[in-house]
């Protein structure tokens, strides 16, 4: 409730600046959204999320991979409510948005981006099992396996803990649909 009332007094204030920032306000409706899901008031933080996605529309591009790694990421959230809600029509359209920008940020990203990526595809990767769509769930979890050797390879070996946390998630996959050959490889 704390943190609600914070990024609602930011928000105010971003909206009242000379020169709003998109980026700026977005950021702000979506912790407003975050703090409504977190409360499981979920219709508020679908129409907050949105609002964000909404917000940031205008300035996307996706050659500057930052922003549009942003813009992907909100909608990963709205997507988590979507599944978490079982609410299955509305998560697979929010994947069929969402999978282009991916794609164009994978094809884009250099260095540090890697990281992010890897991140998404793992929130993915845990949304597709949530709904049961095991195989997508699968290769999800793989591409986020995929960008975090990647980035441990940029970072030395000093990366281990996105990896380990992919690994995991396949692992659990694994046991979750009986394929116990794949568990042990893992």
């Amino acid at each position: 409730h704390e943190a609600l009332s914070y990024h609602q007094k930011g928000l105010s204030i971003a909206k009242k600046c000379k020169s709003v920032d998109s980026l700026f306000v977005s950021s702000f409706e979506f912790g407003i959204g975050g703090c409504f899901h977190r409360q499981r008031d979920y219709d508020k933080a679908e129409l907050v999320y949105k609002t964000a996605i909404n917000t940031i529309h205008s300035i996307v591009d996706t050659t500057r991979a930052a922003i549009a790694m942003i813009y992907v990421h909100y909608y990963i959230r709205l997507a988590n409510l979507y599944s978490e809600t079982n609410q299955r029509e509305k998560f697979m359209g929010i994947y069929n948005a969402l999978i282009e920008p991916l794609n164009n940020i994978c094809n884009n990203a250099k260095g540090i981006a890697e990281s992010e990526l890897a991140s998404l595809y793992f929130d993915m990767a845990g949304n597709f099992r949530r709904i049961k769509e095991y195989n997508k769930s699968e290769d999800f979890y793989k591409n986020a396996i995929k960008y975090t050797t990647y980035t441990d390879s940029l970072y030395n070996g000093n990366f281990k803990h996105p990896k380990i946390r992919a690994n995991i998630g396949l692992t659990e996959l694994y046991l979750e649909t009986c394929k116990y050959k794949d568990e042990e490889k893992k």
